[in-house]
C-alpha cells in the first residue's frame, strides 16, 4: 500500500490526496469484485501504514489497542462459526462443544447449562433455549456485543 501511494497510484489514495485508509472513498466507492457489495463499513483509521501491530513504535508505546486500531475478528468468533456450521451440516455434539469453549471462557469456569437469552415483559426469565443454531445465535450476540462483525454473523444466518 505505502510502496502503491508512494507510486502515485490512485487506488491507495484518498480524495483528500493522502494515503487511503479506508474501503474506497466518496468519488471512488469499493462494490467489490461482485459489484454488488458497498465500501465505508468499519471505516475507522484501520488502515494506518504506519501502525505496527502489537510492536512497540520508537517511543515504546504499542498501538495494539491504540485509537487507530479496532478488532475486526477474534478467535471466539472463529470457533462460533465453526460451532454454527456443525450445526448446520448435523454435527449438534460437536458445535456444542465449540460453544462450551467459549461459554466457559467467558464464565471464567464452567458456564450454566442452561441458555436464557430473554425476559418476559413482567420481569421474569424467558424461556430456556433448546434449539442449537439459536444457542450459537444467543452467543454471537454476547460475545460479539458490539462488534462490526456481529452484524454480519447475523444477517447471514437469517432471522429464524
Amino acid at each position: 500500500m505505502q510502496q502503491g501511494f508512494a507510486a502515485g497510484n490512485p487506488i491507495y489514495t484518498g480524495d483528500n490526496g493522502k494515503i487511503l485508509n479506508t474501503v474506497g472513498t466518496l468519488t471512488r466507492p469499493w462494490f467489490g469484485d461482485d459489484k454488488q457489495r458497498t465500501g465505508y463499513y468499519c471505516s475507522k483509521k484501520w488502515r494506518d501504514p504506519n501502525l505496527t501491530g502489537g510492536n512497540a513504535n520508537a517511543a515504546g508505546q504499542s498501538n495494539l489497542f491504540g485509537d487507530q486500531n479496532q478488532i475486526l475478528l477474534r478467535y471466539s468468533e472463529i470457533i462460533l462459526d465453526r460451532a454454527e456450521c456443525k450445526v448446520r451440516t448435523g454435527d449438534v455434539t460437536g458445535a456444542m462443544a465449540d460453544l462450551a469453549l467459549v461459554r466457559n471462557r467467558a464464565w471464567g469456569g464452567i458456564a450454566p447449562a442452561v441458555i436464557k437469552d430473554s425476559a418476559n415483559f413482567d420481569g421474569t426469565p424467558g424461556a430456556p433455549i433448546t434449539d442449537p443454531l439459536q444457542m450459537v445465535l444467543s452467543e454471537y450476540r454476547h460475545e460479539l456485543s458490539g462488534e462490526y462483525s456481529v452484524f454480519y454473523d447475523l444477517c447471514r444466518a437469517g432471522t429464524t
